[in-house]
């Protein structure tokens, strides 16, 4: 029995919503107690990858519908409901036209020119939203020095994030997940070590090297054990393909995240000034997910 369109749609709509709130309660869920932002915004990047995979005369509806994700992720009164709906509406609008100007420019058969516009597109558009809440928050009497680059910062680091996870499951030409035992045995071998080496890296500083962490050559240590995790999630890429690469990005950054949020890691070590352990957390799993895009394009 075929599904009619009108109740396929919907289904669609409310799946959008759902990937939207539930991204969203993850990323609440690890606050800066500092800036009192989320470490990575990752519905920003849902949100993107929604409008990008959707036809445009659909946008209207899911624009609707993630409007109402958002508002439900504020906690707030009725006297509140307007600024929250105003800040929800501009979120949304950047991620339209993210993929508006994605889609409108990009030319057909050409992913490294789709990807660049991406890439530029999402820090201008993000940089824009930034500075509109910056604005507000002045007017309103209650910004700080660090509102509008930590709003820019989330915001992009989540689209980069969150985009290449998503679109990396719903691109079609992209299902390519390996069929013989050794691929298999391969990507699940690096998957787990990932997992273990990720933890052991950001858990706490292994005993080691707690005696030397106040040292430059401690601190450099630190970083370069930082760098295997990246390593392993593109290995995990390079056996299991796009699957493989959004799998091994959610379990690097469900770690890094949660570790980060706990003051943990090689991104919090002595020297380091206010806010830019959050920053470095950001990028490194942006920096990774570029990472990944660039290893699919060579593959």
């Amino acid at each position: 029995m075929t599904i009619p369109n009108a109740l396929r749609r919907t289904g669609v709509l409310f799946l959008w919503a759902l990937v939207y709130y539930v991204s969203g309660v993850a990323s609440l869920a690890f606050e800066d107690p500092v800036s009192n932002m989320a470490i990575i915004w990752f519905p920003a990047g849902v949100s993107v990858s929604a409008f990008l995979s959707s036809q445009r005369n659909h946008w209207p509806m899911l624009f609707v519908a993630l409007l109402a994700a958002r508002v439900l992720l504020g906690e707030h009164g009725w006297h509140a409901l307007l600024p929250t709906l105003a800040f929800s509406a501009v979120a949304l609008a950047g991620s339209v036209a993210i993929a508006w100007l994605v889609r409108h420019f990009a030319r057909r058969g050409d992913d490294v020119h789709a990807i660049v516009l991406w890439l530029l597109a999402t820090v201008a558009v993000c940089g824009a939203q930034a500075l509109i809440r910056k604005t507000w928050l002045l007017l309103a009497g209650e910004a700080s020095q660090h509102t509008f680059l930590s709003n820019w910062m989330s915001g992009v680091n989540g689209v980069f994030f969150a985009t290449v996870v998503v679109m990396n499951v719903l691109n079609s030409n992209l299902r390519d997940f390996p069929t013989s035992a050794r691929e298999k045995a391969a990507g699940g071998l690096c998957l787990l070590l990932l997992a273990l080496n990720t933890w052991y890296i950001f858990g706490a500083p292994p005993d080691w090297l707690t005696s030397i962490l106040d040292t430059d050559a401690g601190a450099a240590v630190y970083f370069l054990l930082a760098c295997l995790p990246i390593a392993l999630t593109l290995a995990v890429c390079v056996a299991w393909r796009s699957p493989g690469g959004s799998l091994a990005l959610l379990v690097l950054g469900s770690i890094v995240v949660n570790y980060t949020d706990q003051k943990t890691g090689p991104f919090y070590v002595p020297g380091l000034l206010e806010g830019e352990p959050l920053l470095l957390a950001q990028s490194y799993l942006s920096i990774t997910a570029l990472l990944v895009v660039a290893v699919r394009l060579m593959t």
